[in-house]
């Protein structure tokens, strides 16, 4: 007997008096299960992560080596690989480094409080270049392959891993370019990042391919679409503030969640207030090839997660 069939069988034994066992309360068993699993592979994570710190030299100038509090607590989660490589050096006045999909492909982003900006990308193939020519460049060494440092507008250094995987690291102009060497020379590829999911979900839309995942949406695409940073011709899911709930389209109710409906040629929109100043809003553009009906039992099973954001538009 597994994990799964032990929930289920403990969950009906509790409640043999007021349900009928059915696919519905085998599905809730099995989300239980996840979560669980999850919280199980955050502990682990959390006792690596405190113990890398105590075996590493000390950090360059510029930067701190991360302590255990200092890791992103966000559970894994077990649909969506995490980003493939911790970062072992903390650039001093940078946040938490935050693990996202952008275009189908993970992304590793860190911030400061004046606005400097450090990203990490990981492709199967080589990046596109700069949007302008960079103004030098030269070749690089890092984690022991040869790389090519550009500096323009941006800096960038990029190279091949020796799984074959391009990484390219990334910053604004301010940030010195000693500083992003050194942080693309301590990124660990035996750690990794989770994505911090903003939505738990029932279902998952069966056909499409996850293409963008922040704090603040989630993006499905079918196959045929291709994987790129915008939104055009594919399920979007997001949080709004619940002032910008229609008061027109068709009225509906699931549960206890009250929806607004829309439909046009281009898309279903559906409308969905939280009960708690956020509205659920799901942007279903007809090439998706979801109907309302499903729509609607997909927007009953959609929970915020506790790093959900509400997106800025």
């Amino acid at each position: 007997m597994d994990e799964i069939e032990d929930l289920l069988r403990s969950t009906l034994v509790r409640r043999s008096d007021e349900v009928t066992p059915g696919a519905d309360l085998a599905d809730r068993v099995r989300r239980r299960s996840r979560r669980a699993r999850r919280r199980t592979q955050s502990v682990v994570a959390a006792a690596v992560a405190a113990a890398a710190p105590l075996l590493a030299p000390p950090a360059p100038a510029g930067f701190l080596r991360p302590s255990a509090d200092a890791e992103p607590a966000a559970e894994p989660s077990p649909a969506i690989q995490p980003f493939p490589f911790l970062p072992r050096l903390a650039p001093v006045g940078f946040g938490a480094p935050v693990a996202e999909i952008e275009a189908g492909h993970p992304v590793l982003r860190q911030t400061s409080a004046d606005g400097r900006w450090l990203a990490v990308s990981v492709t199967p193939k080589p990046p596109a270049g700069p949007g302008e020519p960079a103004k030098t460049w030269r070749q690089h060494e890092v984690r022991g392959r040869s790389g090519t440092l550009t500096v323009g507008t941006t800096t960038a250094l990029t190279w091949q891993e020796q799984q074959g995987r391009w990484v390219r690291v990334e910053a604004d102009a301010r940030v010195e370019v000693s500083l992003l060497t050194a942080y693309a020379e301590g990124l660990d590829g035996a750690g990794s990042v989770p994505v911090r999911v903003p939505f738990d979900l029932d279902v998952t839309p069966k056909g499409l391919v996850l293409d963008t995942v922040t704090r603040a949406v989630m993006v499905y695409r079918p196959p045929d679409v291709p994987a790129t940073a915008d939104f055009v011709d594919k399920l979007v899911v997001s949080l709004s503030p619940v002032k910008q709930f229609p008061s027109t389209g068709r009225p509906a109710t699931v549960g206890q969640r009250s929806m607004r409906i829309s439909v046009s040629d281009l898309a279903t929109m559906v409308y969905v207030d939280l009960g708690d100043g956020r509205m659920l809003e799901i942007q279903a553009p007809a090439r998706t090839g979801l109907d309302e009906e499903w729509l609607i039992a997909f927007a009953a099973g959609v929970y915020p997660t506790a790093d959900a954001t509400v997106s800025k538009g």
